[in-house]
């Protein structure tokens, strides 16, 4: 509820498992991150007007491959539909936030934080 009416619907999902074409959140911790910094209800967020987009990075188990986060950075430098089409580089987001870890040295994902930073 606290999330709904800020989820922008134009290019504003992708799942690169292919299992689901609306949001879906297995294990909750992206609701929880997304819900802090844009939820709506109670004054729970910290930018409630904002709108939220999201890519889901993790399966129903919570296990996060390197492949999908790999796909979610790029996809959200350039958000497509819920198929992979129709990119819209327009519709990037101005801020992302990501709750990722991961063991030290591990810079698979470098590339695609510069490529943020750059915009």
């Amino acid at each position: 509820e606290a999330l709904r009416d800020g989820f922008r619907e134009e290019n504003g999902w992708f799942d690169p498992f292919g299992k689901s074409p609306v949001p879906k959140d297995a294990v909750g911790h992206g609701t929880h991150t997304t819900g802090t910094i844009v939820g709506r209800t109670n004054g729970i967020g910290v930018a409630p007007e904002a709108q939220w987009i999201a890519c889901r990075g993790c399966d129903d188990d919570g296990v996060c491959t390197l492949n999908a986060l790999m796909r979610c950075g790029q996809w959200a430098f350039c958000p497509t539909d819920v198929n992979g089409n129709n990119p819209r580089c327009d519709l990037a987001p101005h801020v992302i936030s990501n709750s990722w870890g991961a063991g030290a040295g591990m810079d698979y994902f470098d590339e695609t934080l510069a490529n943020w930073i750059a915009v």
